[in-house]
């Protein structure tokens, strides 16, 4: 058996690997709904220019229920 399969998970360590992958289907579902459904692109460079932009977007301009209707680099620090 390789180490990258343990025979054990640690207590509570399932629900948080849930947590995480939902929150990551949750972004890549917005991400390809705001951005790559969004608009028909002439070619990949373009394509790939629009991802940076909507992503500073995302980060500094949307509003996130999550975060209490504020963009992620609004929030406050974590301690």
């Amino acid at each position: 058996m390789s180490a990258e399969c343990p025979l054990r998970t640690r207590p509570g360590l399932e629900r948080t690997r849930r947590v995480r992958d939902h929150q990551a289907e949750c972004f890549i579902r917005t991400l390809l709904h705001a951005w790559d459904y969004a608009q028909a692109y002439g070619g990949s460079l373009y394509r790939t220019r629009a991802l940076s932009t909507y992503l500073r977007v995302y980060n500094t301009e949307r509003l996130h229920t999550a975060l209490d209707f504020l963009a992620p680099l609004q929030r406050p620090a974590a301690r």
